[in-house]
Order: C-alpha cells, then structure tokens, then sequence
C-alpha cells in the first residue's frame, strides 16, 4: 500500500512538472492601441529553436502554450509595422501584455514619367499613352506618330533614317519579319513604353552599328 501511494505520488510529481503552461496577453501600440495580426513566436531562451508561434487576433490578443521542461523562455514578436522585440520569460503560466514599439515605414518611391521622350545613358524612350489617340487601333498607329521613326509599308521600320535591325519585347527578341506583325496586332494601352537604342557590333573584320527597338509591356 506504501509503495501504491508512493508511486502515485510520483506519477502527480511528473504530470505536473509535465503539464503544459499557458502564455497569454494583448500586444497593444505607442498608444495604447491593440495590434492585431502580430507574429508572436516562443522560443528557448537561446534562441536556438522555436517551440510554438501564433498570430494576434483581430482585437491583438494571443494564447500559446508549452509543456516542456526549460527554466526559461524567450517570446519574440514580428510584425510589418513594428520593431523586432525579445523577452525573457519564466516557466509558469502567466498573463504578458507587450507594448510594441512602432515604426515609420518608407515606401519606395515610384518615379512616374510625364514627358513624353527622355534618353535613359543610349536608350530613348517614348511613353506609348502620350502619343495614343482615341482612333488609334494598332502599336503601328502609334509608331507613325512617333518623332525620329518612319514606318515604311507594314515591315519596315527607320530610325534618324537608319533601319531597325532588332525587336524584341521584354528584351525577347523577334524574328525581323515577325516584328511588323506584331506592330499591327498589339493594341496601344497594352505597351507602356517603346525603347530605341543602338548596340554597337564589335567583328573581326568591321565594327557594326545595330539600331535595336523594345517594347516594355504594362
């Protein structure tokens, strides 16, 4: 009977030293405000291994739990707007509100060109929807327009009098003959900005100049 009761007292020792804890709280902002959607993540106090992550919710409350033996624990929070924060924590259930220490967040400037032609280092280029007009069918509509390119018949296309001799779009580069069939069955709103510039050939013999046209799709 002693050693039943002794053993039940054992088997309670580990149970409860094997039950699992509960780490709950609110991550709030500067000011006072809840977070939700935050990234919670508990770790071992070394940071070496995640043990369980959870998210805030939409009033920026979150739950997590852990059942093993450390003596101590890390709980780090993540989020878009937010720094990245650590705490230590002990190994006992407990409530733990985080006050997250917010950040400015910088979007890259997007640079929207007005003009209609500028010269990017050898490339000239022409913004399509500054040139387009309401009866404008086909790209090929927009090339006669455009200021330095004649468009001889369907095929043929000149630059400052000297003939295109590379297309591509998206610097996928096209057959010659294939290039005015394109021209007459893109339609203008789908092309963003026509680019030419001149590559110069280097051969064994001469040195070649060749004039080159691509299309930047939107």
């Amino acid at each position: 009977m002693q050693r039943f009761i002794i053993l039940l007292y054992a088997l309670f020792l580990i149970s409860f030293t094997c039950s699992a804890i509960s780490i709950r709280g609110t991550v709030t902002g500067s000011r006072k405000q809840t977070l939700p959607y935050v990234i919670v993540v508990l770790t071992t106090a070394d940071n070496l291994h995640v043990l369980q992550n959870t998210q805030t919710n939409s009033e920026g409350n979150y739950q997590l739990e852990y059942s093993g033996k450390a003596d101590s624990l890390q709980i780090r929070i993540l989020g878009f707007n937010i720094e990245k924060q650590s705490l230590m924590i002990s190994t006992q259930s407990q409530q733990l509100n985080i006050q997250a220490v917010e950040k400015d967040i910088r979007i890259q400037e997007v640079v929207i060109h007005t003009k209609q032609i500028w010269r990017s280092k050898d490339t000239v280029n022409y913004l399509v929807s500054r040139f387009t007009r309401y009866d404008d069918q086909t790209l090929a509509d927009v090339l006669r327009k455009l200021p330095y390119i004649e468009v001889v018949g369907n095929a043929t296309i000149h630059y400052l009098d000297e003939p295109i001799n590379r297309f591509s779009i998206e610097e996928v580069d096209l057959p010659q003959d294939r290039f005015g069939l394109a021209a007459n069955l893109l339609k203008p709103q789908d092309v963003y900005i026509i680019q030419v510039f001149k590559k110069r050939i280097v051969g064994k013999k001469r040195h070649a100049i060749q004039t080159a046209i691509n299309l930047k799709m939107k």
